[in-house]
C-alpha cells in the first residue's frame, strides 16, 4: 500500500493555491453517521508550493484537535504532500498523501486522494 501512496505522491494535488510560495490554511470538518452528529476536527496548516512548468508540488504541516461529540478531545499533527499537473489550459490532474497522528493513538491515519479538475 505504501507503494501506491508514493506513486500517487509522485504524480500529483487538487487544492493548491495559484501563487507559488508560503501560505497558511485553516479548516473545520464536521462529521456524522446515519443522521447524527459525531464530532469535528479543527486544523491549521502552514504550506509551501512552487510551480515548475506544468507541475506545482506542495507540502503542508499542521496541528489540530479532534473533538468528538462524546468522549475526550485529542490533539493531532499532520503532514501532507502533493502536486497538481496542468494537462491542458483547462484540465488538471492532482493528488496528495496525508499522514495524521492523534495523541492517544499509536496507529496514524493516512489518506491518498487523486482526481481531476476542469475549468470552464
Amino acid at each position: 500500500m505504501k507503494t501506491l501512496a508514493l506513486a500517487a505522491l509522485a504524480s500529483t494535488a487538487l487544492a493548491t493555491p495559484a501563487m507559488a510560495g508560503p501560505y497558511v490554511t485553516g479548516s473545520a470538518e464536521f462529521t456524522g453517521s446515519e443522521g447524527s452528529y459525531t464530532g469535528r476536527e479543527v486544523l491549521g496548516r502552514v504550506g509551501f508550493d512552487k510551480e515548475f512548468g506544468k507541475v506545482t508540488p506542495y507540502v503542508e504541516l499542521g496541528l489540530g484537535q479532534n473533538q468528538p461529540d462524546e468522549g475526550d478531545s485529542q490533539n493531532l499533527w499532520l503532514a501532507e504532500v502533493g502536486a497538481e499537473v496542468a494537462l491542458t489550459s483547462k484540465l488538471s490532474f492532482g493528488g496528495y498523501y496525508e499522514h495524521k497522528k492523534y495523541e492517544n493513538n499509536d496507529d496514524p491515519d493516512w489518506k491518498v486522494n487523486v482526481g481531476t479538475k476542469y475549468r470552464f
